[in-house]
C-alpha cells in the first residue's frame, strides 16, 4: 500500500485554552506549537499542536458553535491505544474533570480488549483502548499510539470506493453496527482500522475543504513512495494540493504534504518525513 497508516488528526474546538489543558491533562500531551496568534500567521486561524502518543495532534478554533449535544459516544471517533495502567490513569483524570464516560467496555471490536468512550469539552468523541494484543513500544507515556478511526459516510459505497482506490485500504467486513447503521471496517497497512458508518455528516463548526487551512485527518506515506502516491492521485483524477504552502512559507513542490476531500466531507492529508 502507498499509504501506510493513520498518523494524526486536527479537530475543531470552541476554546483553545480549555482544549490545551484537556489534551495535556487527560491525554498526557505537551503543547509544542501555537499558530494564528501573530500578524503574519493570523490568516491560518488560531490552532495549537500538542504531542500525544508521539504524534502532533491539532486543535483548531471553530468559526461557530456546533450546537450539538455532547455525548460520550458519537461519530467521528478518534482513538488512542494504551496499557491497562494507562486506561486507569485516563479514567482517573476524566473523573477529576467530571467528564462523563462509558466503560470500560470489553471487546467493543476484535482488536480492542477494553475501551472507554468520552468527549472533549467541544464534543469531539474519543475512545481510549487496550489492544487485544498489547504492543510494547517502550514508551512511558499514558497513551501508546494513535488507534482506529470511525467516520461518517453518508454514502457508504462512495466512501468505501475512495478509501479502497485512493488510499489502498482493504475491506474486512460490512455489517450493521451497534446502532444498527450499515458499517464497513477497513484495514490499513499499519494494522490500524478505519470504520465507516452510514450516517449524516455532522456539523463541525468549521468549513471543511482541502482549500482552507483547518481540521483534517493525516495519513502517512513513506518518503520512498511519496512520488508514487502523488502520481496515483493524478491517475485517479483526485484534486489535491498543499493548502499551507503560501501561508506557512513552504517550498513549492516539496514533500510537505498534500490535501484532498473525501466523499463525506473530511479533509485528508498525505504527509511524509519532514512535514510541519
Amino acid at each position: 500500500m502507498l499509504v501506510q497508516g493513520f498518523d494524526h488528526f486536527v479537530v475543531p474546538v470552541n476554546d483553545i485554552v480549555v482544549a490545551e489543558d484537556f489534551y495535556s491533562q487527560v491525554f498526557g500531551g505537551k503543547v509544542v506549537k501555537r499558530h494564528g496568534l501573530t500578524v503574519r500567521s493570523r490568516s491560518l486561524g488560531p490552532h495549537t499542536f500538542i504531542t500525544v502518543a508521539g504524534k502532533r495532534i491539532g486543535v483548531y478554533l471553530q468559526k461557530e458553535e456546533r450546537g450539538t449535544p455532547i455525548a460520550p459516544q458519537g461519530t467521528p471517533t478518534y482513538s488512542f491505544t494504551t496499557t491497562a495502567q494507562g486506561l486507569q490513569d485516563t479514567i482517573r483524570v476524566l473523573e477529576d474533570w467530571k467528564v462523563k464516560f462509558d466503560g470500560p467496555v470489553k471487546s467493543t471490536h476484535s482488536f480492542a480488549a477494553s475501551t472507554i468512550f468520552f468527549a472533549d469539552p467541544a464534543g469531539n468523541n474519543f475512545a481510549v483502548y487496550v489492544p487485544t494484543v498489547e504492543e510494547n513500544n517502550g514508551t512511558t507515556e499514558r497513551l501508546t499510539g494513535v488507534g482506529y478511526l470511525e467516520l461518517e459516510a453518508p454514502n457508504l459505497d462512495a466512501s468505501i470506493k475512495f478509501y479502497e482506490e485512493v488510499l489502498g485500504f482493504k475491506v474486512l467486513e460490512r455489517s450493521d453496527g451497534e446502532s444498527n447503521k450499515p458499517q464497513a471496517t477497513m484495514r490499513m497497512a499499519s494494522g490500524q482500522f478505519l470504520i465507516l458508518t452510514e450516517t449524516p455528516f455532522g456539523p463541525k463548526g468549521y468549513p471543511m475543504s482541502r482549500l482552507i487551512p483547518g481540521p483534517h485527518l493525516g495519513f502517512y506515506v513513506a518518503p520512498a513512495q511519496w512520488k508514487d502516491a502523488l502520481a496515483q492521485l493524478d491517475r485517479l483524477g483526485i484534486p489535491n494540493g498543499d493548502r499551507g504552502e503560501e501561508a506557512k512559507g513552504r517550498t513549492p513542490g516539496g514533500n510537505q504534504g498534500t490535501y484532498m476531500d473525501d466523499p463525506a466531507g473530511y479533509v485528508i492529508q498525505y504527509i511524509t518525513e519532514g512535514m510541519q
